[in-house]
């Protein structure tokens, strides 16, 4: 079988995961999506997609001879808002953070405002600046410019020449669903996480019991699928119906 985010088959024994409480939430196979229930068995070719606790994610991974590392630095290239947010979340968690920025106005800005950030003036689709700032020792870059062109053939770069986990920011929406054509580890849309956000927003001011409005929610498989968080309480429509049968 095929896992989500391996870019390699795997052999899964599903009978040999005893101690991991995971849920195959969906199943894409080509075109086609499903939502597993039971008695659906797993094809080769097959594209899971897991859900859990984060430990017994990690515990699952390992079950099946995945290893995942920590990431401990990053580099990001392009020093835009989403750059500026991102990099103070990644500090507050220990990851060292590099950023590339070819603007010098935005480069000295960055400079004043993240002290604890490197931050480095030049282009940084150049690879020989990339060498030089340590790319092969670096376990993540990220490529945020403003372009979604240079974005996407940054990403290529890192993962065929440096084998580093790539990440790509995309605006436009029809680039969101080709990561597996890119051969890029994650392709992300800032308008489709908004959007997501908005939606959650409207379905918990459409519900009438503030209780049990969407408290989380998140397309997966492309769009496809919708996962939702909500909380049921003795006035949920569904659970007085079933107190009255």
């Amino acid at each position: 079988t095929m896992l989500a985010g391996s870019k390699n088959p795997l052999s899964l024994d599903m009978g040999s995961v005893k101690k991991t409480n995971i849920l195959i939430c969906a199943v894409s196979h080509n075109e086609d999506v499903i939502i597993p229930d039971g008695n659906y068995a797993i094809k080769p070719g097959d594209h899971l997609y897991i859900t859990g606790t984060h430990r017994d994610l990690s515990r699952f991974c390992l079950d099946i001879g995945v290893i995942t590392n920590r990431i401990k630095n990053v580099i990001i290239v392009g020093g835009g808002k989403i750059a500026y947010y991102l990099s103070k979340q990644l500090f507050t968690q220990g990851i060292k953070v590099k950023i590339i920025e070819k603007d010098k106005n935005r480069y000295q800005i960055l400079a004043e405002k993240l002290p604890y950030v490197t931050i480095i003036h030049g282009d940084g689709s150049d690879d020989e600046l990339l060498n030089e700032e340590g790319i092969e020792n670096t376990d993540a870059v990220l490529a945020l410019t403003r372009l979604d062109e240079e974005n996407i053939v940054l990403s290529l770069s890192a993962k065929s020449l440096y084998h580093k986990k790539t990440i790509a920011k995309v605006t436009r929406m029809n680039y969101t669903g080709l990561s597996d054509v890119f051969k890029v580890d994650s392709i992300v849309a800032p308008k489709k996480i908004v959007a997501s956000q908005i939606i959650r927003y409207v379905r918990a001011k459409m519900t009438k019991d503030h209780d049990s409005a969407v408290k989380t929610l998140y397309k997966i498989v492309d769009g496809e699928v919708e996962a939702v968080e909500f909380k049921v309480t003795e006035h949920f429509n569904y659970l007085q119906v079933l107190f009255q049968l």
